[in-house]
C-alpha cells in the first residue's frame, strides 16, 4: 500500500467516496453491466452515498470497498472489495465489477482482484476468502480458477435473474494457497520477462 492506495501496473485501488455514488449507481442500473452479478440492485444515488459514508463507521468494518481507478487518467472504472467480513474466523466474501464497458476483457478485473487478494491475505491477515458467481458466468469462473480459487459448492437456483432461476457457484481460496500461487506467479512472470528480454535482443 502506498499513500493509502493499492498500486498495480495499470490501475490503483482507493477508498470509495460519496462523490462516486452517481457513477456506481449508473453501472448497477445498466442491465448489460449487471448481467453477471448475482442479485438485483434497486439503488439510488442518495442511498448509495449514505451507504458509502457509513462504510467505515462500524469498528471493525464488516465491509471494505475500493474504487478501481486507471493510473493514466485517474478515472473510476469499477469497484472491488470485501463484505461479510468475519474477523474472528478471518473470512470474507470478495467481488469485483468493471463498470465501464470499453474496458471489459482487458484484464483489469483480474489485476484489481490480485491487488485485493494481496491486501486481504497479507495486510488484513484474512485466512479464507470466497466469491459467489452465477453458474453461467464462465469467463469469471475461469479467471478465478487461474487465481487459485477452488470450487466449494453450489447454491441451486438461488438467484432469480432475467426471468429465470440460476445456480450460484461458490469458489474459495485459503491464505496458504494464495501465498503459494502468488510465489509461483512471480517466478513465472520473472522467467517470462527474461525470455522477452532475450528475444528482444538483435545483432547488427
Amino acid at each position: 500500500m502506498e499513500n493509502g492506495f493499492l498500486i498495480g501496473m495499470r490501475i490503483f485501488l482507493r477508498a470509495l467516496e460519496a462523490k462516486d455514488a452517481h457513477t456506481v449507481v449508473s453501472w448497477f442500473h445498466d442491465p448489460e453491466v449487471v448481467q453477471f452479478v448475482p442479485g438485483n440492485f434497486p439503488l439510488t444515488t442518495l442511498t448509495e452515498e449514505e451507504a458509502i459514508q457509513h462504510l467505515y463507521k462500524k469498528k471493525p468494518p464488516s465491509e471494505i470497498v475500493f474504487g478501481i481507478v486507471l493510473k493514466v487518467d485517474n478515472s473510476l472504472v469499477g469497484v472491488t472489495g470485501f463484505d461479510r467480513i468475519d474477523w474472528i474466523s478471518r473470512s470474507a466474501r470478495t467481488s469485483v465489477l468493471i463498470g465501464v464497458k470499453k474496458y471489459w476483457n482487458r484484464g483489469l478485473g483480474t489485476e484489481a482482484k490480485n491487488l485485493l487478494l494481496n491486501f486481504g491475505f497479507y495486510q488484513l491477515n484474512l485466512h479464507h476468502l470466497y466469491t459467489e458467481i452465477l453458474a453461467y458466468n464462465e469467463r469469471t469462473i475461469a479467471a478465478c480458477r487461474k487465481q487459485g480459487y477452488k470450487e466449494g459448492g453450489k447454491l441451486r437456483e438461488a438467484c432469480f435473474k432475467n426471468g429465470s432461476y440460476h445456480d450460484i457457484l461458490l469458489m474459495d481460496l485459503i491464505r496458504e494457497e494464495w501465498i503459494q500461487f502468488h510465489k509461483e506467479s512471480i517466478t513465472k512472470e520473472t522467467k517470462d520477462n527474461k525470455i522477452t528480454e532475450v528475444e528482444g535482443l538483435t545483432t547488427e
